[in-house]
């Protein structure tokens, strides 16, 4: 009886202090707090969550139609460079493969030509052919 006696004066205690302090009714503060309560299961209450979370998902829709455009556009343009890659590598390929050619065509023309040269070196003069050091020297020299 003692304890309920104490907890009646602390509660009344507590309810003026609360009354005193808080500048709004608290009344009205658990009559908004039961309001939202209530409100939370109505039709217009349910309609608005509704038409915010549809509003979200068709952002987030955007947003991630807007991200696999963007990703689309940059597998593109990836596959745009990979090809120019493989064009420039087949290019330096041929290029490569063209030289060497050339530069075996022109070793078996060197060689063709030191064997004709060689040969040349070999023969003996023609008879009565005169040519002096002079006129060789000049030859060397024009």
């Amino acid at each position: 009886m003692l304890a309920g006696l104490t907890l009646a004066k602390v509660g009344k205690a507590a309810w003026s202090i609360a009354t005193i302090i808080i500048p709004i009714p608290l009344a009205l503060i658990v009559a908004a707090s039961l309001w939202l309560w209530i409100d939370s299961g109505s039709r217009v209450r349910t309609a608005v969550d509704r038409a915010v979370r549809d509003m979200v998902a068709g952002a987030e829709i955007a947003a991630l139609e807007a991200k696999v455009d963007a990703e689309r556009q940059l597998r593109a343009w990836a596959e745009g460079q990979r090809d120019e890659a493989r064009r420039i590598q087949a290019a330096e390929a041929a290029a490569r493969q063209e030289f060497s050619d050339r530069l075996a065509l022109s070793e078996q023309e060197s060689e063709d030509y030191a064997k004709e040269i060689a040969k040349l070196q070999e023969r003996q003069p023609v008879a009565g052919c005169v040519a002096d050091d002079a006129f060789i020297g000049g030859l060397w020299n024009n």
